[in-house]
């Protein structure tokens, strides 16, 4: 039957103008822009081809040609769905019932019917079909769910969240549901009368979590409606970032010309609340989730010149350049203004320059004998020189010290590399090479791109240690990802899952070159600071897909990290010598401290290296570490 509707098509298609046709099915939205004139069209559809069947099938269901539907019908059952999906398109023309029952069907789990079909269904009676969908489906019957809100959220520990979140409903299994969320977008779209005080009321007290985010994409088409653009308004600053985000795009898109007025003063209030410092402030929140909207939050960016409230209203421009030293706001404020060009750019950050933040009194170190004490045993000592980092970055007799020192405890931590080292091998374990330390020349590049000195503690590293690899090693056609035959995974410990230390050497010549090339696009405030890639995740060091790098920014955000850089995205949230510190009191291996754990509190990513252990993973656990610390020294 397919067969015979394609020759009926072609035999129709002769019968019309091909320019003609060709228009009536680019005026229907069928993009054929592969045809440039309609004889093309007409030859490829009597070779056949989908795109050509498509085009003309709508075209000429959009004409009114006899038996256009009849056409549509029988190809909604052909092979191809490129012509299923033009066929259910033509049927929008109809007013027939057989034509809207297969629109219809685009509420249906897994159909091929576009629902953009159904929406632009001429039918007089499709808007009831949908709305005795959405009646019957059970979801305008329900007990409503309080939410809380952003301030509230915000002070909620994780505790009180994940039980909030155990206050979702099971989610309903009646097939009937699965259409609830294209019900309610199509009554949106269709404007259907009472629509916007079903979605309204579904979107604010509903208890389903999906279907309150089907009524959030659904309430952008009935914003001409006071009663939904004042609900859109009310959820920019939602709790559940999706929502927000959703919201804040579309009370922006409702009118770009007094956009920047309505969020003006939750912005300024953010600044503020930014200025104060301490927890989150809900116009915080709002205001990253504003910069990420204005963004695109893509690349390359989507928005239209028409719709770009960057483009419309310069003042959002300028409050991402007041915005760029804000902490909680710099991320998405640098990234919109990476999209101005140049000479606007520099513009504005004339405009608004850094402001000099105040210091506070420095105060001196009653003692001057740290590398004496550290060297005595009293490690502790470290804490104290971080503690002083406002003094020593201002005095070059006190930083000096502190390198002394720093370089002291890296001596001690390449004893402990070479002990686990040593460890490893004797069981038999293969290990990638190690870069040697740096020279001077080595480090000077990093530090006149970056326009500070290195932090103490990572310059010490560089110098004294050069680089850590307790992973793996590929050399000689050997697996990066597997240790060999390892007599310390006798127990069934897998010693790759325990995350093995790893930290790279001094040679970051592609990261800087990349660096300076962006610079050099946009301008270093803007760009923000260069993060150095130190090892891959306890996950990517499997093979496995996981989280971003660990990483150190530079230059350092802060005095103290000057001194003792913190590394970003480890689990510990701690600093270098603290991280050095915790993956050394496990053997090297800072998972490992995973085996004293209850194992129902452990994830299922931390319970990886475990799944071989026979009987008590703190017993596995335990011999290991005794193993791996032999040996070590204290630093």
């Amino acid at each position: 039957m397919v067969d015979d509707a394609t020759k009926r098509i072609a035999d129709a298609a002769r019968a019309m103008d091909a320019n003609a046709l060709l228009a009536a099915a680019e005026a229907d939205g069928f993009g054929a822009g592969s045809f440039d004139s309609g004889s093309a069209l007409v030859s490829a559809l009597e070779a056949e081809a989908p795109t050509a069947i498509a085009a003309a099938v709508r075209g000429l269901a959009r004409s009114g040609m006899d038996g256009a539907i009849d056409l549509a019908l029988a190809l909604c059952r052909s092979h191809s769905r490129q012509v299923r999906v033009a066929a259910a398109f033509a049927l929008a023309h109809s007013r027939r019932d057989d034509a809207l029952d297969v629109l219809c069907q685009a509420l249906e789990p897994r159909s091929d019917v576009p629902l953009a079909a159904l929406h632009r269904s001429v039918h007089p009676n499709a808007t009831a079909r949908v709305r005795a969908h959405l009646d019957a489906s059970g979801v305008c019957e329900f007990v409503s769910r309080r939410r809380p809100t952003l301030t509230e959220w915000l002070t909620m520990s994780e505790g009180e969240k994940k039980a909030l979140h155990g206050a979702e409903p099971p989610k309903r299994r009646d097939a009937r549901f699965a259409g609830v969320a294209q019900a309610i977008r199509c009554l949106a779209v269709r404007q259907a009368e009472g629509a916007v005080e079903t979605i309204v009321q579904l979107f604010e007290q509903h208890p389903d979590d999906g279907v309150r985010l089907a009524c959030a994409h659904a309430l952008p088409e009935l914003s001409g409606d006071e009663r939904a653009a004042r609900a859109i308004d009310r959820a920019c600053d939602d709790p559940d970032g999706t929502i927000a985000t959703i919201c804040v795009r579309a009370s922006i898109q409702r009118d770009l010309g007094t956009a920047y007025d309505r969020f003006a003063p939750r912005l300024e209030a953010a600044l503020a609340a930014a200025d104060e410092g301490g927890a989150m402030h809900p116009a915080i929140a709002m205001t990253s989730t504003l910069l990420y909207v204005l963004h695109g939050g893509a690349t390359p960016r989507r928005i239209p010149p028409h719709k770009d409230p960057l483009a419309i209203d310069e003042r959002f421009s300028e409050f991402a350049a007041r915005a760029r030293h804000r902490p909680d706001t710099a991320k998405w404020a640098r990234r919109v203004l990476q999209l101005l060009p140049r000479e606007r750019l520099a513009a504005l950050l004339a405009k608004f320059p850094r402001e000099a933040r105040p210091r506070g009194r420095i105060v001196m170190p009653e003692r001057r004998d740290w590398l004496a004490r550290y060297q005595a045993g009293e490690h502790d000592v470290w804490a104290e020189i971080v503690r002083h980092a406002p003094a020593i970055v201002e005095r070059a007799d006190l930083r000096e010290e502190a390198n002394t020192v720093a370089r002291a405890l890296m001596a001690r931590v390449r004893v402990c590399v070479d002990t686990v080292r040593a460890t490893l091998v004797e069981a038999g374990a293969r290990l990638a090479e190690e870069a040697p330390p740096a020279t001077d020349a080595e480090l000077a590049r990093l530090v006149r791109v970056t326009g500070c000195p290195t932090p103490i503690a990572l310059d010490a590293f560089w110098r004294v240690v050069g680089s850590i690899a307790l992973v793996p090693g590929a050399e000689d056609g050997g697996n990066r990802y597997d240790y060999g035959k390892c007599a310390l995974e006798e127990e069934g410990i897998a010693l790759l899952a325990l995350d093995p230390l790893e930290l790279r050497g001094p040679d970051v010549t592609w990261e800087l070159d990349e660096y300076e090339e962006r610079v050099a696009a946009s301008h270093v405030e803007v760009v923000g600071p260069l993060r150095i890639s130190m090892a891959p995740d306890f996950l990517h060091k499997q093979d496995i897909s996981g989280g971003p790098p660990y990483e150190i920014e530079l230059p350092a955000p802060s005095e103290a990290e000057q001194v003792d850089p913190r590394v970003l995205h480890e689990a510990h949230g701690t600093t270098l010598v603290g991280y050095l510190r915790a993956a050394f009191a496990q053997g090297g291996f800072p998972m490992l401290e995973v085996a004293a754990c209850d194992p129902a509190s452990v994830g299922l990513n931390e319970r990886i290296a475990f799944r071989q252990v026979k009987g008590s993973w703190g017993t596995a656990g335990s011999r290991l570490r005794e193993r791996l610390c032999t040996g070590l020294i204290p630093f």
